[in-house]
């Protein structure tokens, strides 16, 4: 035995499992393999799952994309060229203008300059008012240039205008063909942007019938659980308002306009007035705001249905309050308004057989089943409440 080796200790076996680094070599057993492998599967299938699940959703906003980029081309190609013709028409009808003015005034005076001039000037009115019939603004015609509309993103803003059924009337075909064209675009376009709009707004109605049972759980614990998922009127009008506010602060930016004037657009767009006394200039955002436009009046539509659910709820109560207070009955309470010898003795008229405890519990179950306004108010019949605050 070596002197440096201790008596008292015998030296360890080599650990085979375990490289010169430390590492663990000890291969998996097949039980973890086989769970890891049950793991990443669960995961996969869910991802499946879940794709499968909102392809629906995303077929109908990738047509819907796919139609506008189909119209914005049809649109261009059809309107672009027209409206080149239009500007350099007004541009040389301009320096015709300029060139028959001198001439006018080196040939002629007195009362045959007038009517020669009154000619040329009514001339260039009506090439006026041909550029704006083609959508042509006057004003921005400079050196033969003019900022076009029916370019690429001006195409796609106006094809959104169509099938959205906004129309600002700022932008309008000019030839037949396009006229055409815009006609049988909007025949199966609208089709398809009500299909798209329906199931956003069902998407945005669960999520807020998701947000309003969680709130309500925690807030109102005692409430109703078929109701606990009902969103409340001040509660859409926040969402809108929010969406709005957000969308007008967005536009005060791109478009230099007030607060006022930019939630006025966006009201006016949502709700597809479309009155055209504002319009946006900067067509490079057209895509992002066509999407925002979608969801806003996917918005404004889930909204009012909401709103309508909620109007008629409150309308079914007013129903019942009206009918109970015909009864005399309280809608709260359930209890009959007069005093006990009232009610004994409109029960003792209806059947002179009943009396006593008999008596008193055919009233109470007639004022408790009778009078529902409790339960639709959202108020939970529960065993283990006392009976004097099951109403309240």
């Amino acid at each position: 035995m070596s002197s440096e080796e201790s008596p008292g200790k015998s030296q360890d076996p080599p650990n085979n499992n375990v490289d010169a680094n430390g590492v663990d070599l000890k291969p998996r057993s097949p039980a973890t393999k086989e769970g890891w492998t049950d793991v990443k599967e669960k995961r996969r299938k869910k991802i499946v799952l879940a794709l499968k699940e909102s392809w629906p959703h995303v077929k109908l906003g990738v047509i819907l994309v796919i139609y506008a980029m189909f119209g914005a081309v049809g649109f261009w190609l059809i309107e672009y060229h027209h409206e080149q013709a239009l500007v350099a028409n007004f541009t040389e009808a301009r320096s015709q203008l300029l060139r028959d003015m001198w001439n006018v005034s080196q040939d002629f005076t007195g009362n045959d300059w007038e009517e020669e001039m009154t000619t040329l000037v009514m001339r260039y009115e009506h090439t006026i008012v041909e550029a704006y019939d083609g959508g042509i603004d006057p004003r921005g015609v400079t050196a033969g240039q003019a900022e076009l509309k029916w370019d690429i993103a001006g195409s796609l803003f106006f094809s959104v205008t169509v099938f959205t059924t906004i129309g600002y009337g700022h932008q309008t075909p000019a030839t037949v063909a396009g006229r055409v064209f815009c006609i049988f675009y909007a025949i199966f376009g609208i089709p398809i942007l009500l299909l798209t709009l329906g199931d956003i707004g069902e998407l945005l109605a669960k999520l807020l019938r998701y947000i309003a049972a969680v709130v309500n759980s925690k807030l109102r614990p005692n409430m109703m659980e078929s109701r606990k998922d009902d969103v409340p009127l001040y509660g859409i009008f926040t969402v809108v308002f929010l969406i709005m506010s957000m969308g007008a602060v967005v536009m005060m930016q791109m478009e230099d306009w007030t607060f006022e004037q930019s939630f006025y657009f966006i009201f006016v767009t949502f709700s597809t007035i479309g009155f055209g006394d504002l319009v946006p200039h900067h067509k490079m955002y057209a895509l992002g705001a066509s999407l925002y436009f979608l969801l806003g009046m996917s918005l404004i539509s889930t909204s009012f249905s909401l709103s309508q659910e909620e109007v008629g709820r409150l309308l079914r109560k007013w129903d019942v309050l009206k009918a109970s207070c015909k009864r005399k009955m309280c809608p709260c309470c359930a209890n009959r308004v007069g005093s006990q010898v009232e009610m004994g003795g409109d029960l003792e008229q209806d059947n002179p057989a009943i009396g006593g405890q008999d008596k008193q519990s055919l009233v109470h179950r007639q004022t408790q089943i009778g009078l529902p306004i409790g339960i639709m108010r959202g108020d939970a019949l529960s065993e283990d409440k006392p009976k004097q605050d099951r109403f309240h």
